[in-house]
C-alpha cells in the first residue's frame, strides 16, 4: 500500500531491469485492457439491447433529431383489434420485431466492436421510414435503435470509460508511476 492522496492509492515507482521486463509488462496491461474492453462492449450491447426491445408496442418521445412517434393511424387501430392485438402497441403484435433485435461483439487485431441490430427488414424499414405502395404514401419511421444509442450515451461511455481503467490499473484506483533502469547503451 502506498500514501494515498485525493481519495486514490499512490504507488511506488515500478522500476524494471531492462526493456523486455518492460515490454512484458506494458504488453500485460494491454493485455488486461483488451479484455476489459471486450467486457464493456459485451456489456454495452446486452444493455442497449434491451433497451431496443423496451421501446416495441410503446409511444416513443424524440431523441435528437429522432422525432417523437405519432399515434396509429385508427384505420390501423382497428385493423389491430380485428386481429386480435391491442389497438396502439406500435411495432409489436406477437414480439418476433422485438425478438430478432440481437448483437455480437468482434475483436479484432486493430478495433474491437460491438454492433446491434435486427435480422428482420421489418426493423430497417421502421428505423428509416419507408413507402408503403398499397396505400401509396411515406410511412414515417419510427425508430428504435438510434433513438437508443442516443439516450443511453452517457451509460455507454461510461461502461467503455470505466473498462479502460480497470483495464490499466487492473482494477485498482492507483497512481501508478513507470521507469526503466538500466537500459545501456542503445
Amino acid at each position: 500500500m502506498g500514501l494515498v492522496r485525493d481519495g486514490l492509492e499512490e504507488t511506488r515507482m515500478k522500476t524494471f531491469n531492462d526493456f523486455l521486463e518492460a515490454a512484458l509488462h506494458i504488453g500485460g496491461r494491454a493485455a488486461a485492457l483488451d479484455n476489459a474492453i471486450e467486457s464493456a462492449l459485451e456489456a454495452v450491447g446486452k444493455h442497449v439491447e434491451e433497451i431496443i426491445e423496451e421501446k416495441f408496442g410503446e409511444y416513443q418521445d424524440a431523441a435528437g433529431d429522432y422525432p417523437k412517434w405519432k399515434a396509429l393511424a385508427e384505420s390501423t387501430q382497428k385493423e389491430r383489434t380485428r386481429l386480435g392485438f391491442a389497438p396502439n402497441e406500435p411495432l409489436l403484435r406477437k414480439g418476433n420485431l422485438r425478438e430478432s433485435i440481437s448483437y455480437v461483439t468482434d475483436s479484432g487485431p486493430i478495433e474491437d466492436s460491438v454492433t446491434i441490430g435486427s435480422t428482420s427488414q421489418i426493423v430497417f424499414f421502421h428505423e428509416v421510414g419507408y413507402f408503403n405502395a398499397r396505400t401509396q404514401r411515406f410511412v414515417e419511421p419510427r425508430a428504435t435503435h438510434g433513438p437508443a444509442l442516443i439516450e443511453e450515451r452517457d451509460e455507454i461511455r461510461g461502461l467503455l470509460g470505466t473498462a479502460v481503467v480497470m483495464g490499466m490499473t487492473r482494477g485498482r484506483t492507483s497512481l501508478g508511476v513507470l521507469s526503466v533502469h538500466n537500459m545501456g547503451a542503445i
